[in-house]
């Protein structure tokens, strides 16, 4: 290795590394945000004593469980539960069809989107109305048909088993192509085809630059495979009636603001008697931003029966019930010249979405609009069907469509760049958007309903700078030290992200407490991100007080006006600086109060608290004066901040794989991210992102799908079927950042927490494509397992 070389993997080193990081409690002075604090939530994380949905439960609290489907399709005959009745420790028992004569009511899924998006995209979606527990018909395997509670979860689950249920049982619609056929079983008759969404934009003549004399167009067909989120915790619902007519609802959501919404609406009552709280969660990755049926069940049941009920999903209804993603298949053509200049871009796909999405719009809307990439893309064409099927239900998972855009994206990049005889690094190069064509307008409404504006600097520097995290000489050495029948290849692909999206505002409250502390309270139901570190690093700086002057309460949404989910990298782009604005308002309202108090003309806010007729005042001290003065009132501000528009990210990654050509084993060695990112709140929590992101899109690339049977039967029940990456398969995520604030909010930042996730399959693709360049082996669908590839090698003729 060179000593440039030496320098340069030293220098990727340190950038995959964060620099040491200071116990949050240790901190003081001016400047927090930027410093890479251990968040003080992850104590409780490591030693055990943060406290979970489950852990939650007490003594004498009911459990539920629920007899569920074990067909796809069916019509209930009937449900049977009076053996389960009469069983030990069951307090009570219901069908779908029970519950509904109860008062339960029917769920509503109309996919609203932003008009100006609807318009221009062509938008159709129709209302779909199913129930949160199965009435008359089931539509996927493991769907809940009846609700058993008993006096601890191992009866209930008993007792369910007991419940017989009677089905008329028809033939499932599973693949969704097969869902688009004329003759094709209808998931729901009542809307006279499968079709969930449909949508369709475009910009550009592309026949006529398909036309253009010279012109190469390629054309490929990809798959992306059906996933699930797999966090370490599942779902979770406790309801505990407060004997008054309210409910304490402690829910493992990432969405505890339309969890309360729904649950009112479910419950025939005003929101502000449904209380949401969000404990620790371990995990949720978008499968925790719905409103399940079982979590409006059990809070139905609970104040009914007047009495706690609780339900903890196991690993197995996870795998099966749990909103799943991904799902899609592309057929796409893209035109250039004969130098790589891209001319048009055509794509048509097809998202699988199982029996029911809440979020129609996010995945296929996100997807399409993704295609156009980080690339001066002068023509294109998408047209995007979503439908219905007899698989499990789908929401977003982490990326959101974005993933799979930039893997039908990359792969034909890759493709385009084979069949004229350039590079890829090159391809992408001459195509993405540099300092002379940024910030870039679309002309496309993006879901927001406002344009799309990249706001970038210059792309083709961080392509460079993602490139340059791999050193050549050390994949020299690789590639040497490769045994024999393994093959060493390296691959690149860029993402964009629109991130921070409104145009709904988040509402924060910011409240100084008696002895000068200041209360930040935020809805959103963090996972394990380090909100509660973050924004109080953000609600310090404006304050100009210490770490421990600020105290953050995340997962509630009482007393909101509105709130949003945790998801969609949005949380510290949009509630950050409504923390941020929060905090100005408190401060100005202090002030105020102790201009009234000294009766100062003027009362100057200071890192020691206030300077006000001609003393210095505390934020203890002005705490003391100001609730004085306000006689008991609250010092406080609820404030609402939303962005004018999203601001987007743009990133590219590298990777090196040695695949094996005996067994078709894939394995990364390298790997390296390069992003156009905002100023970090917590440079330790950033790269965190970016390198869980990293080891979920190689679960993507390689391991992860939730496949079925032609009779809809779910074929991956267990961790043994499901695979995941393990520690071994992960290697150490190199990082690079270049800065450029966003303009679009006060603090100048960018989300970040799908960016990891976004690019992998499409790089690690690449990388394989490269590794067996020699065989013309190009792989098109993900996961790509060693079984899958191991028949590609056989196809090749490389092994028998």
């Amino acid at each position: 290795m060179t000593a440039k070389s030496r320098a340069r993997a030293a220098s990727a080193d340190a950038a995959a590394e964060p620099v040491d990081s200071v116990p949050a409690e240790r901190v003081a002075g001016a400047g927090l945000v930027g410093q890479d604090l251990t968040p003080s939530e992850y104590d409780g994380y490591l030693r055990g004593t943060a406290k979970y949905l489950a852990d939650l439960v007490e003594p004498g609290d009911l459990h539920a469980a629920f007899v569920r489907s074990v067909v796809a399709s069916a019509r209930i005959v009937s449900v049977d539960a009076s053996e389960a009745a009469g069983m030990e420790g069951v307090v009570f028992v219901a069908s779908g069809a029970q519950l509904a004569a109860d008062g339960l009511p029917m769920r509503s899924d109309s996919a609203r989107v932003d008009p100006t998006f609807a318009v221009f995209h062509q938008w159709f979606a129709p209302t779909l109305h199913f129930p949160a527990v199965a009435v008359d018909e089931v539509h996927y395997v493991g769907e809940p048909v009846a609700i058993v509670i008993a006096t601890d979860r191992y009866l209930a689950e008993d007792a369910a088993e007991a419940v017989v249920v009677d089905y008329d049982e028809r033939a499932p619609v599973i693949d969704a192509l097969d869902a688009l056929l004329p003759d094709s079983p209808l998931v729901y008759p009542e809307l006279g085809s499968n079709i969930a969404a449909s949508m369709r934009y475009g910009k550009g003549d592309v026949a006529a630059a398909q036309a253009t004399p010279g012109a190469v167009t390629v054309r490929r067909e990809y798959e992306v495979g059906r996933q699930s989120a797999v966090p370490m915790e599942g779902r979770g619902v406790l309801a505990r009636p407060d004997g008054a007519g309210g409910l304490d609802v402690f829910s493992s959501t990432q969405f505890p603001f339309i969890l309360t919404q729904t649950l009112a609406q479910t419950l025939a009552c005003d929101p502000a008697s449904v209380r949401v709280q969000v404990p620790s969660v371990g995990g949720a990755f978008g499968q925790k931003t719905t409103a399940y049926g079982e979590d409006l069940a059990v809070a139905f049941v609970a104040r009914q029966l007047g009495r706690p009920v609780a339900w903890v999903e196991d690993r197995y209804e996870n795998l099966t019930t749990a909103t799943q993603s991904r799902d899609q298949r592309h057929v796409i053509e893209l035109t250039v010249d004969r130098q790589g200049r891209i001319l048009a871009l055509d794509d048509e796909f097809v998202v699988n979405y199982g029996a029911w999405s809440t979020i129609r719009s996010g995945v296929i809307a996100n997807t399409a609009i993704h295609l156009m990439g980080a690339y001066k893309i002068p023509a294109i064409a998408v047209r995007a069907t979503g439908v219905f099927s007899n698989k499990a239900p789908t929401a977003q998972y982490r990326g959101a469509g974005r993933p799979e855009a930039a893997y039908a994206l990359e792969r034909v990049l890759d493709a385009a760049a084979r069949e004229i005889g350039v590079s890829r690094r090159k391809i992408r190069e001459i195509n993405l958007l540099g300092p002379d064509d940024l910030p870039y307008h679309q002309g496309i409404p993006y879901r927001d309903g406002e344009e799309i504006v990249f706001d970038g600097r210059d792309y083709v520097a961080v392509a460079r700078a993602a490139w340059e995290l791999l050193d050549p000489d050390e994949l020299e050495t690789l590639r040497y030290a490769a045994p024999p029948g393994c093959y060493l290849g390296a691959g690149l692909a860029t993402f964009i992200e629109a991130t921070g999206r409104g145009p709904e505002p988040e509402y924060v409250r910011v409240r100084l407490e008696p002895d000068g502390t200041i209360a930040v309270q935020t809805a959103g139901g963090p996972s394990g991100q380090g909100h509660q570190t973050t924004l109080a690093q953000i609600a310090a700086d404006a304050a100009l007080v210490d770490f421990a002057g600020v105290r953050v309460t995340t997962g509630s949404a009482v007393g909101l006006p509105h709130a949003g989910p945790t998801a969609a990298s949005r949380t510290a782009v949009i509630a950050g600086s409504a923390v941020h604005v929060a905090v100005g308002e408190l401060v100005a309202k202090v002030t105020g109060l102790l201009a009234d108090h000294f009766g100062a003309p003027t009362v100057a806010h200071t890192r020691s608290g206030f300077e006000a007729g001609g003393e210095t005042v505390s934020w203890a001290r002005a705490a003391q004066l100001c609730h004085d003065a306000a006689a008991g009132a609250p010092i406080e501000v609820v404030t609402g901040w939303a962005p004018p528009r999203a601001t987007w990210t743009m990133g590219a990654h590298v990777a090196v794989v040695e695949v094996d050509a005996r067994t078709g084993k894939v394995r990364v060695l390298r790997y390296g991210v390069a992003e156009e990112s905002g100023p970090a709140i917590n440079g330790r929590i950033v790269n965190g992102q970016v390198r869980g992101g990293v080891a979920q899109g190689i679960g993507s690339a390689l391991l992860e799908e939730s496949g079925y049977d032609a009779s809809g039967q779910p074929m991956a029940t267990s961790l043994a079927d499901y695979r995941v990456p393990e520690a071994a398969e992960v290697p150490t995520v190199r990082i690079a950042h270049l800065l450029e604030p966003s303009k679009l909010n006060p603090l100048g930042i960018k989300g970040v927490g799908e960016s990891g996730v976004v690019a992998v399959p499409a790089a690690v693709a690449s990388a394989v494509e490269d590794a067996l360049a020699q065989f013309h082996i190009s792989p098109a669908r993900t996961p790509l397992s060693a079984d899958h590839l191991l028949k590609e090698l056989v196809r090749a003729g490389v092994r028998s």
